[in-house]
């Protein structure tokens, strides 16, 4: 039987998401204060590259979903390591976008 990592990935570029998120945030949900959690499944092989990405939980606004999405085509990963070997695994990661109002 195939163990779960001994390791999960780790975010490598947590700046440039940072950016991507404030970049992909739609204008008007931003300024009318419409906020929401969506949540994007990725798939990340043995290179720690992403080979699949999905949501995985809606924010029920589609254009903070499609954010989502588009935030997510910038994130990097480390690979998944079971005791130092690398391994393909599924990640979830959650988007918050929160508007300043």
């Amino acid at each position: 039987s195939e163990g779960g990592p001994t390791r999960r990935p780790q975010i490598l570029n947590r700046a440039e998401v940072s950016r991507s998120m404030v970049a992909n945030y739609p204008r008007a949900e931003r300024e009318n204060g419409i906020g929401g959690d969506p949540t994007v499944w990725f798939r990340v092989n043995e290179e720690g590259d992403v080979t699949f990405r999905q949501i995985a939980s809606s924010s029920n606004e589609c254009n903070l979903d499609v954010a989502a999405l588009a935030t997510a085509e910038v994130v990097r990963f480390s690979p998944a390591l079971n005791n130092g070997v690398p391994l393909e695994v599924w990640v979830e990661l959650p988007f918050s976008f929160r508007s300043r109002r």
